[in-house]
């Protein structure tokens, strides 16, 4: 075997890495847009300050979170991931003590981490 058809070789199945990693991913957390569209739920029911739905809601959310964490870990920096778990906590907890502008918060900094994340080369 020639140097060129190693090189391409291993070009071809990075390529298919990636492309199966982001597909995994995309149908993980973006199928329907179930990851935003939840914590867009949560947002508005904090806001209404309807913390049962909001509770419910955020079970819902973490069940997804549960599901796809490790993509997320493996494609992200540590301080990263550990950043949007923490946030993730915090949304948690405002729920569970009703404080509706600390929940509201979480949520839109979760999404924020989520939006970064799903980009292929995520920002810093």
């Amino acid at each position: 075997m020639s140097n060129n058809t190693i090189t391409r070789g291993l070009i071809g199945i990075i390529v298919i890495i990636f492309a199966v990693f982001f597909v995994v991913q995309n149908y993980v957390y973006d199928s329907g847009n179930r990851f935003e569209d939840t914590l867009k739920v949560i947002m508005d029911e904090a806001k209404k300050e309807n913390w049962e739905m909001a509770q419910q809601k955020e079970e819902e959310f973490n069940k997804l979170w549960l599901n796809g964490k490790y993509l997320i870990a493996l494609n992200n920096a540590e301080h990263d991931y550990s950043e949007m778990k923490d946030a993730i906590e915090v949304l948690r907890s405002s729920i569970e003590i009703k404080d509706r502008n600390r929940a509201v918060e979480s949520a839109n900094r979760v999404m924020g981490h989520f939006i970064n994340f799903k980009k292929i080369v995520p920002e810093p």
